[in-house]
């Protein structure tokens, strides 16, 4: 019980988070949820790395990871070419 104990409080202490926000500032411009893929690279420019990611339905997603000046590294999330979602990894 002591074993499990511990790589829970391990598991947890070690575990990213991540808090959603609705809008990013790149330079003098904000990307926000709902803007085009196109407009985020126009705007942030390229991604430090992005994955496809692909379920059952046909509908593509696409995680985007970005390290912008003076924030903590961020994730966009598109989905047919669309914004879906902005983290922030702390």
């Amino acid at each position: 019980m002591k074993t499990i104990s511990l790589l829970l409080l391990a598991t947890f202490v070690f575990s990213v988070q991540a808090a959603t926000i609705k809008a990013v500032q790149c330079g003098s411009k904000f990307v926000r949820v709902s803007d085009d893929k196109f407009m985020l690279l126009e705007r942030c420019g390229a991604p430090k790395s992005s994955e496809k990611i692909s379920g059952d339905s046909e509908e593509l997603v696409e995680r985007m990871y970005y390290t912008l000046p003076n924030k903590a590294p961020m994730v966009f999330t598109v989905k047919q070419g669309k914004i879906v979602k902005i983290e922030e990894l702390r």
